[in-house]
């Protein structure tokens, strides 16, 4: 299933950093990954052609708004583009088969 695979590649983010206050480097491949994770793991336990899709648009926007804290990074602002295109996907996907 196409979305499985883009959500197998979602969870493994990327990023070069960035530190808030609080110390984390929040744009680091190990936060990413952390924080995704849980999302990550709702989708890829997703049912059927519309559950996969609604699992995929929560995914993805999760995702976009983790990487979009890091957009001082080429590759990030890239991959966001790559995942609104994704999202954008999804949603069709939802729309044609949710009823």
């Amino acid at each position: 299933m196409k979305y499985m695979k883009i959500i197998t590649i979602a969870v493994a983010l990327f990023a070069p950093t960035v530190s808030f206050a609080s110390g984390r480097d929040v744009c680091s491949d190990a936060y990413l990954s952390a924080a995704i994770q849980p999302e990550a793991n709702r989708a890829q336990r997703a049912v059927g052609i519309c559950g996969t899709a609604k699992a995929a648009i929560s995914l993805y926007s999760a995702s976009i708004r983790l990487v979009s804290k890091c957009q001082h990074d080429p590759g990030l602002r890239a991959y966001k583009k790559q995942l609104e295109q994704s999202l954008q996907e999804a949603r069709n996907q939802a729309s044609s088969s949710c009823g």
